[in-house]
């Protein structure tokens, strides 16, 4: 009996034991969230009506601006495993399968990044390698960032133990990767270029920097939070939290645990609960700009096609 195809009941559990803690923990999460907003309620009521709104159109607009750096990461990413894309066909894939994030799972705009560059010519291994590298840059860099910010803020001597920690490994990991792959691979690693693979780094740190600069605007349309913290403490929090909410892989995008982290570390700025909330409400300006890049993406692949037709 041929069992090439059969799936280790291990790795089968492990899948099934995954989707079963995310069912249970989104609703947990979002309940748990919806407790802290009752608790902190004066609280909250007094901070959004003391907001000063004219942060949020530029938070906003960051965070648009964040999907025209995405393609271009991409392109890095995939020429780090000899596929040349055009900044064109990564602008329209990354920026057209942005509705594909909300699906349930968090992992489809992923997903379908990866189907639309097969579809192009991409090599299975190609694109494996770019999305391994995309994943593992994302939660590197935010960590990279996220920790030099907090060393800049008023961090505590065991954290900051932490952060230092945190920095070197990613360095680490980052420089060791090509020789990882050599080892691990002969033939992927012929495959592998270097430049490339060092634009990507650069790229994840700007596409980190303009993230944490979206946050910190919103932030700062509250007074009392703006007034106890720092630009480098806000986005040191946020890009900590993000990675923390990224491996947590029972969270979907990281839902409940990225609040409660990015909370913790802003502890200064008043309750934990309430800065939850606040923190959670972030969420609704990347839904809102991830539409607005979506559609200014569809309407201009719109006008191409029928300009071409």
């Amino acid at each position: 009996m041929d069992h090439s195809n059969t799936t280790p009941p291990t790795i089968t559990s492990s899948r099934k034991a995954i989707r079963l803690a995310k069912a249970l923990f989104t609703p947990a999460a979002l309940l748990a969230i919806i407790y802290a907003a009752w608790n902190s309620r004066e609280h909250l009521v007094a901070s959004f009506n003391s907001a000063d709104l004219s942060y949020l159109l530029p938070s906003i607009c960051v965070w648009v601006l964040l999907h025209a750096i995405a393609p271009a990461f991409s392109q890095a990413g995939l020429a780090t495993f000899g596929y040349r894309a055009s900044f064109r066909d990564a602008f329209y894939i990354h920026n057209l399968r942005l509705p594909a994030k909300y699906l349930p799972g968090g992992i489809w705009h992923t997903v379908a990044k990866g189907a639309d560059y097969k579809a192009r010519g991409a090599s299975a291994l190609q694109v494996t390698g770019y999305l391994i590298t995309e994943n593992i840059m994302l939660v590197a860099g935010a960590s990279f960032l996220g920790s030099i910010m907090l060393l800049f803020g008023q961090t505590a001597p065991e954290l900051a133990l932490v952060f230092w920690a945190t920095i070197a490994a990613v360095i680490t990991l980052l420089a060791g990767a090509p020789l990882m792959l050599r080892l691990y691979s002969k033939e992927s690693a012929e495959d592998f270029h270097i430049w490339p693979y060092m634009l990507s780094a650069l790229l994840i740190v700007i596409h980190w920097s303009v993230a944490a600069t979206s946050f910190t605007l919103y932030l700062q349309a509250y007074p009392d939070i703006n007034d106890a913290l720092s630009f480098a403490q806000m986005a040191g929090a946020y890009l900590i939290s993000w990675a923390a909410g990224y491996v947590a892989i029972f969270a979907p995008q990281g839902i409940g645990v990225a609040e409660v982290v990015s909370a913790s570390l802003l502890k200064d700025a008043g309750s934990i609960s309430g800065l939850i909330v606040l923190i959670a409400t972030f969420r609704a300006v990347v839904f809102v700009g991830d539409i607005i890049a979506w559609a200014a993406a569809y309407t201009a692949f719109y006008i191409r096609n029928r300009r071409s037709a």
